[in-house]
């Protein structure tokens, strides 16, 4: 969530700094301009998109490890029950 925050401001702040040079352009343009500047003189957008995919899969294998360790305490608790009956 706070990587696409810092990638919004910095796209903005980009679109800023060209707004004066490009009065004439649509906000769509900017943000294209922006985006170009970003992608290809600055290496934030590329930073920004690693740790976003490394962020992803860290939060992926956390949430998979988190459905076996219930999944297994389900199981232990279902084994457990008829033990419980006796």
């Amino acid at each position: 969530m706070r990587l696409w925050v810092y990638e919004s401001a910095a796209l903005s702040h980009e679109m800023r700094k060209n707004a004066l040079a490009n009065e004439s352009e649509s906000k769509a343009t900017l943000g294209s301009l922006a985006f170009r500047t970003l992608s290809d003189e600055i290496a934030s957008l590329d930073n920004l998109n690693r740790y976003e995919t490394r962020f992803d899969r860290q939060y992926s294998r956390c949430l998979q490890r988190l459905r076996e360790l219930q999944a297994d305490r389900e199981k232990a608790v279902i084994s457990e029950a008829p033990e419980l009956k006796k």
